[in-house]
């Protein structure tokens, strides 16, 4: 998985339409959502297209967001993930930022 569970995997991901959630998953090699999971790409092109994703949203919406991250319930796996490992770590806080590196 990418790494990112905070504000720039909802940057990227979450503002993606279907196809985009696709696309960025496969680095751009599949547009068929039905066959995404054939196409899953190396790591290093999703956390790629994940940040270029991030960027363009961030761009668009620059001076217009806060991004606020609840620390709670941390896993090691990405919460799309259905067999994700349980927590590691408990209740940390809450992280509020303009910046979404910064706060992730």
């Amino acid at each position: 998985m990418g790494g990112f569970g905070g504000a720039l995997k909802q940057l990227s991901i979450a503002f993606g339409s279907r196809l985009g959630k696709t696309l960025i998953h496969s680095g751009g090699k599949c547009s068929d959502p039905e066959k995404f999971w054939e196409t899953i790409c190396p790591d290093k092109e999703f956390k790629e297209a994940m940040a270029d994703c991030a960027y363009s949203v961030f761009n668009k919406f620059r001076g217009k967001m806060v991004f606020i991250n609840v620390m709670k319930n941390i896993s090691i796996d990405c919460d799309c993930d259905g067999k994700a490992k349980p927590p590691c770590m408990k209740d940390i806080g809450i992280l509020s930022s303009t910046d979404p590196v910064a706060i992730d």
